[in-house]
Protein backbone atom coordinates (compact mmCIF):
# COMPACT_ATOMS: atom_id res chain seq x y z
CA UNK A 1 0.00 0.00 0.00
CA UNK A 2 1.57 3.75 -0.79
CA UNK A 3 1.76 5.41 2.04
CA UNK A 4 0.09 9.11 2.54
CA UNK A 5 1.71 12.17 4.12
CA UNK A 6 -1.03 15.12 5.02
CA UNK A 7 -0.55 18.51 5.08
CA UNK A 8 -0.19 18.63 8.72
CA UNK A 9 2.70 20.56 10.72
CA UNK A 10 3.90 17.32 11.49
CA UNK A 11 3.78 15.95 8.04
CA UNK A 12 5.29 18.98 6.68
CA UNK A 13 8.81 18.02 8.09
CA UNK A 14 8.18 14.14 7.85
CA UNK A 15 11.67 12.82 7.83
CA UNK A 16 10.82 9.30 8.26
CA UNK A 17 8.18 9.93 5.27
CA UNK A 18 11.55 10.42 2.98
CA UNK A 19 13.88 7.12 4.64
CA UNK A 20 10.37 4.91 4.19
CA UNK A 21 10.28 6.52 0.72
CA UNK A 22 14.02 5.37 -0.20
CA UNK A 23 13.93 2.09 1.71
CA UNK A 24 11.58 0.87 -0.55
CA UNK A 25 13.69 0.84 -3.17
CA UNK A 26 16.45 0.06 -1.09
CA UNK A 27 15.16 -2.37 1.45
CA UNK A 28 17.30 -2.76 4.70
CA UNK A 29 19.14 0.02 4.48
CA UNK A 30 17.22 3.04 6.78
CA UNK A 31 20.40 3.69 8.79
CA UNK A 32 22.50 4.62 5.44
CA UNK A 33 19.62 6.35 3.88
CA UNK A 34 19.10 8.55 7.23
CA UNK A 35 22.64 8.78 7.05
CA UNK A 36 22.74 10.01 3.55
CA UNK A 37 19.90 12.45 3.48
CA UNK A 38 21.18 14.00 6.94
CA UNK A 39 24.83 14.26 5.21
CA UNK A 40 23.02 16.54 1.63
CA UNK A 41 20.14 18.31 4.16
CA UNK A 42 23.32 19.38 6.37
CA UNK A 43 24.58 21.14 3.27
CA UNK A 44 22.24 23.66 4.15
CA UNK A 45 23.50 24.91 7.62
CA UNK A 46 26.72 26.86 8.48
CA UNK A 47 28.95 23.46 9.65
CA UNK A 48 27.95 20.61 6.93
CA UNK A 49 28.80 16.88 7.70
CA UNK A 50 30.93 14.56 5.56
CA UNK A 51 30.32 10.88 4.92
CA UNK A 52 32.34 8.12 3.78
CA UNK A 53 30.70 5.14 2.41
CA UNK A 54 33.09 2.22 2.51
CA UNK A 55 32.32 -1.58 1.09
CA UNK A 56 33.38 -4.29 -0.81
CA UNK A 57 32.70 -4.03 -4.49
CA UNK A 58 28.70 -4.86 -5.16
CA UNK A 59 27.46 -4.19 -1.80
CA UNK A 60 25.09 -1.30 -2.79
CA UNK A 61 27.29 1.62 -1.75
CA UNK A 62 26.52 3.87 -4.72
CA UNK A 63 22.80 2.66 -4.96
CA UNK A 64 21.76 3.43 -1.83
CA UNK A 65 23.30 7.46 -2.00
CA UNK A 66 21.83 8.01 -5.70
CA UNK A 67 18.32 6.78 -4.14
CA UNK A 68 18.58 9.46 -1.78
CA UNK A 69 20.06 11.84 -4.14
CA UNK A 70 17.32 11.62 -6.48
CA UNK A 71 15.02 13.57 -4.38
CA UNK A 72 17.08 16.26 -4.20
CA UNK A 73 16.53 19.17 -6.30
CA UNK A 74 19.81 18.96 -9.09
CA UNK A 75 21.22 22.21 -8.49
CA UNK A 76 22.08 21.06 -4.66
CA UNK A 77 24.04 18.42 -5.65
CA UNK A 78 27.41 17.95 -7.84
CA UNK A 79 27.19 14.03 -8.78
CA UNK A 80 31.28 13.13 -9.80
CA UNK A 81 32.53 10.08 -11.10
CA UNK A 82 36.52 9.51 -11.56
CA UNK A 83 37.17 13.23 -10.29
CA UNK A 84 41.01 14.49 -11.07
CA UNK A 85 42.30 16.41 -8.27
CA UNK A 86 42.12 19.95 -10.47
CA UNK A 87 38.52 19.37 -11.68
CA UNK A 88 36.92 21.40 -8.68
CA UNK A 89 39.09 24.62 -10.10
CA UNK A 90 37.54 23.98 -14.12
CA UNK A 91 33.87 24.53 -12.76
CA UNK A 92 31.78 27.10 -13.69
CA UNK A 93 32.11 30.25 -11.57
CA UNK A 94 32.34 34.18 -12.25
CA UNK A 95 35.52 36.52 -11.89
CA UNK A 96 36.24 38.48 -8.83
CA UNK A 97 39.00 40.54 -7.84
CA UNK A 98 40.04 41.43 -4.22
CA UNK A 99 38.69 45.30 -3.20
CA UNK A 100 41.23 47.61 -1.14
CA UNK A 101 40.00 45.73 2.29
CA UNK A 102 40.05 41.83 1.02
CA UNK A 103 36.57 41.06 -0.09
CA UNK A 104 36.08 39.92 -3.23
CA UNK A 105 34.36 41.92 -5.92
CA UNK A 106 32.83 41.20 -9.25
CA UNK A 107 35.12 42.36 -11.98
CA UNK A 108 32.68 43.07 -14.65
CA UNK A 109 31.52 45.51 -11.84
CA UNK A 110 34.99 47.21 -11.05
CA UNK A 111 35.68 47.39 -14.36
CA UNK A 112 32.29 49.28 -15.36
CA UNK A 113 33.12 51.53 -12.56
CA UNK A 114 36.69 52.48 -13.57
CA UNK A 115 35.26 52.95 -17.50
CA UNK A 116 32.23 55.31 -15.61
CA UNK A 117 35.00 57.09 -14.42
CA UNK A 118 36.97 57.31 -17.43
CA UNK A 119 34.02 58.28 -19.35
CA UNK A 120 33.71 60.76 -16.70
CA UNK A 121 36.87 62.17 -17.93
CA UNK A 122 36.62 62.24 -21.11
CA UNK A 123 33.31 64.46 -20.81
CA UNK A 124 35.67 66.74 -18.75
CA UNK A 125 38.00 67.05 -21.27
CA UNK A 126 35.64 67.81 -24.01
CA UNK A 127 33.98 70.63 -21.56
CA UNK A 128 36.61 72.59 -20.41
CA UNK A 129 39.27 74.90 -22.13
CA UNK A 130 41.51 74.87 -19.53
CA UNK A 131 44.75 72.73 -20.90
CA UNK A 132 45.98 72.05 -17.31
CA UNK A 133 42.79 70.18 -16.44
CA UNK A 134 42.90 68.12 -20.23
CA UNK A 135 46.43 67.24 -19.34
CA UNK A 136 45.21 66.26 -16.05
CA UNK A 137 42.36 63.92 -17.16
CA UNK A 138 44.65 62.56 -19.55
CA UNK A 139 46.93 60.77 -17.00
CA UNK A 140 43.77 59.91 -14.71
CA UNK A 141 42.25 58.23 -18.08
CA UNK A 142 46.15 56.42 -18.58
CA UNK A 143 45.88 55.45 -15.31
CA UNK A 144 42.32 53.99 -14.99
CA UNK A 145 43.38 51.97 -18.83
CA UNK A 146 46.53 50.74 -16.57
CA UNK A 147 43.83 49.55 -13.69
CA UNK A 148 41.87 48.38 -16.13
CA UNK A 149 44.32 46.10 -17.23
CA UNK A 150 45.26 44.84 -14.14
CA UNK A 151 41.88 43.77 -13.10
CA UNK A 152 41.64 41.64 -16.06
CA UNK A 153 45.45 40.35 -15.23
CA UNK A 154 44.72 39.47 -11.66
CA UNK A 155 41.37 38.40 -11.99
CA UNK A 156 40.56 34.96 -9.98
CA UNK A 157 37.26 32.38 -10.82
CA UNK A 158 35.11 32.00 -7.72
CA UNK A 159 33.63 28.99 -7.45
CA UNK A 160 30.64 29.23 -5.16
CA UNK A 161 29.98 25.90 -2.86
CA UNK A 162 28.09 27.00 -0.54
CA UNK A 163 24.94 25.04 0.01
CA UNK A 164 26.16 22.36 -2.17
CA UNK A 165 26.88 18.45 -2.31
CA UNK A 166 29.64 17.13 -3.71
CA UNK A 167 29.09 13.55 -4.42
CA UNK A 168 32.12 11.45 -5.32
CA UNK A 169 30.19 8.07 -6.98
CA UNK A 170 33.98 6.35 -7.25
CA UNK A 171 36.48 6.07 -5.03
CA UNK A 172 38.24 9.42 -5.20
CA UNK A 173 41.82 9.56 -6.12
CA UNK A 174 44.42 10.33 -2.61
CA UNK A 175 45.90 13.31 -4.24
CA UNK A 176 42.03 14.77 -4.57
CA UNK A 177 42.11 14.22 -0.61
CA UNK A 178 45.08 17.16 -0.65
CA UNK A 179 42.86 19.53 -2.45
CA UNK A 180 40.02 18.81 -0.54
CA UNK A 181 41.05 18.62 3.23
CA UNK A 182 41.82 22.21 3.88
CA UNK A 183 38.06 22.95 2.00
CA UNK A 184 36.75 20.66 4.70
CA UNK A 185 38.33 21.85 7.89
CA UNK A 186 35.46 24.85 7.51
CA UNK A 187 38.22 27.30 8.93
CA UNK A 188 38.03 30.07 6.68
CA UNK A 189 34.86 30.86 4.37
CA UNK A 190 36.98 31.17 0.91
CA UNK A 191 40.18 29.33 0.42
CA UNK A 192 42.46 30.30 -2.35
CA UNK A 193 44.38 28.05 -4.72
CA UNK A 194 47.32 28.19 -7.33
CA UNK A 195 47.73 25.55 -9.94
CA UNK A 196 49.92 25.81 -13.24
CA UNK A 197 48.13 25.01 -16.65
CA UNK A 198 50.36 24.08 -19.60
CA UNK A 199 47.31 24.60 -22.08
CA UNK A 200 48.87 26.77 -24.86
CA UNK A 201 51.62 27.76 -22.64
CA UNK A 202 52.31 27.55 -19.10
CA UNK A 203 50.40 30.02 -17.48
CA UNK A 204 49.53 30.02 -13.18
CA UNK A 205 45.89 30.52 -12.34
CA UNK A 206 44.21 31.19 -9.33
CA UNK A 207 41.05 30.22 -8.21
CA UNK A 208 38.90 30.58 -4.99
CA UNK A 209 36.10 27.73 -3.84
CA UNK A 210 34.01 29.68 -1.09
CA UNK A 211 31.56 27.77 1.32
CA UNK A 212 31.79 24.19 2.69
CA UNK A 213 29.77 21.79 0.89
CA UNK A 214 28.53 18.65 2.42
CA UNK A 215 30.88 15.63 0.78
CA UNK A 216 29.78 12.12 0.39
CA UNK A 217 32.29 9.81 -1.03
CA UNK A 218 31.54 6.03 -2.02
CA UNK A 219 35.01 3.42 -2.16
CA UNK A 220 35.67 0.09 -2.56
CA UNK A 221 39.09 0.74 -1.68
CA UNK A 222 41.03 1.02 1.22
CA UNK A 223 42.39 4.17 2.66
CA UNK A 224 43.30 3.02 6.21
CA UNK A 225 47.21 2.90 4.78
CA UNK A 226 47.26 5.86 3.28
CA UNK A 227 48.90 8.94 5.33
CA UNK A 228 45.90 10.74 5.19
CA UNK A 229 43.54 8.21 6.09
CA UNK A 230 43.64 9.85 9.99
CA UNK A 231 42.34 13.12 8.60
CA UNK A 232 39.72 11.13 6.41
CA UNK A 233 38.79 10.09 10.12
CA UNK A 234 38.65 13.53 11.10
CA UNK A 235 36.60 14.85 8.68
CA UNK A 236 34.52 12.02 7.94
CA UNK A 237 32.19 9.92 9.21
CA UNK A 238 33.01 6.36 8.20
CA UNK A 239 29.85 4.03 6.89
CA UNK A 240 29.07 1.13 5.32
CA UNK A 241 25.32 -0.65 3.52
CA UNK A 242 23.93 -3.50 5.66
CA UNK A 243 25.82 -6.69 4.84
CA UNK A 244 23.39 -9.48 5.27
CA UNK A 245 21.79 -12.66 3.90
CA UNK A 246 18.10 -10.95 4.35
CA UNK A 247 19.13 -7.72 2.40
CA UNK A 248 20.99 -9.66 -0.28
CA UNK A 249 17.17 -11.67 -0.62
CA UNK A 250 15.49 -8.89 -0.50
CA UNK A 251 17.47 -6.81 -2.88
CA UNK A 252 16.90 -9.86 -5.22
CA UNK A 253 13.13 -9.60 -5.05
CA UNK A 254 13.46 -5.64 -5.62
CA UNK A 255 15.44 -5.91 -9.14
CA UNK A 256 13.22 -8.92 -9.98
CA UNK A 257 9.76 -6.47 -9.34
CA UNK A 258 11.65 -3.99 -11.47
CA UNK A 259 12.95 -5.49 -14.50
CA UNK A 260 9.25 -7.89 -14.78
CA UNK A 261 6.78 -5.33 -14.14
CA UNK A 262 5.82 -2.64 -16.52
CA UNK A 263 6.29 1.01 -14.58
CA UNK A 264 2.60 1.29 -14.01
CA UNK A 265 2.44 -1.84 -12.06
CA UNK A 266 5.37 -1.43 -10.59
CA UNK A 267 4.57 2.24 -9.11
CA UNK A 268 1.01 0.60 -7.31
CA UNK A 269 3.55 -2.53 -5.72
CA UNK A 270 7.00 -0.76 -4.81
CA UNK A 271 6.68 2.68 -4.54
CA UNK A 272 5.09 5.76 -6.93
CA UNK A 273 6.32 8.93 -8.52
CA UNK A 274 3.60 10.35 -6.34
CA UNK A 275 5.28 9.52 -3.04
CA UNK A 276 8.83 10.61 -4.64
CA UNK A 277 7.13 13.83 -4.98
CA UNK A 278 5.52 14.12 -1.76
CA UNK A 279 9.16 13.71 -0.63
CA UNK A 280 10.89 16.18 -2.05
CA UNK A 281 8.48 18.63 -1.48
CA UNK A 282 9.64 17.95 2.62
CA UNK A 283 13.29 17.92 1.62
CA UNK A 284 12.73 21.07 0.06
CA UNK A 285 10.60 22.62 3.65
CA UNK A 286 13.43 21.41 5.67
CA UNK A 287 16.74 23.08 3.70
CA UNK A 288 14.25 26.03 3.85
CA UNK A 289 13.99 25.59 7.73
CA UNK A 290 17.83 24.99 7.59
CA UNK A 291 18.12 28.21 5.50
CA UNK A 292 16.04 30.23 7.91
CA UNK A 293 17.36 29.37 10.78
CA UNK A 294 21.16 29.59 10.11
CA UNK A 295 20.35 33.10 8.25
CA UNK A 296 18.47 34.64 10.93
CA UNK A 297 21.13 34.09 13.52
CA UNK A 298 23.24 37.16 15.01
CA UNK A 299 26.53 34.46 14.27
CA UNK A 300 26.14 32.99 11.22
CA UNK A 301 29.34 31.58 10.93
CA UNK A 302 28.27 29.14 13.60
CA UNK A 303 25.96 25.93 12.90
CA UNK A 304 22.51 26.73 14.68
CA UNK A 305 21.06 23.15 13.66
CA UNK A 306 20.90 20.23 15.89
CA UNK A 307 21.71 16.72 13.72
CA UNK A 308 20.28 14.04 15.84
CA UNK A 309 22.78 11.16 14.84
Amino acid sequence: MQAEASDTIENYYNIDYVIDVVTKEAPNEKRLARQVLYTLLSAKSNDPLNLAVNAPTGEGKTYVVQKVVDLFQKNDVISLVGMSEKALFHRPGSLVIKDEVGNYISVNEKIKDIEDQISACETEIEKTTNNVLRQAKRHEIKDLEEQKKDVSQNAKKLIELSGKTLIFLDSPPARLFETLMPLLSHDRPEVEYEFVDTFNGIKTHGNVLRGSPAVVFTAARDYTNSPRYPEIQRRFLITNPQMSQEKYHNAIECITTKYSLPDYAYQQVVVSDQEKDIAKNIIVNVQNRIVDICSSSLKRDRNQVFIPY
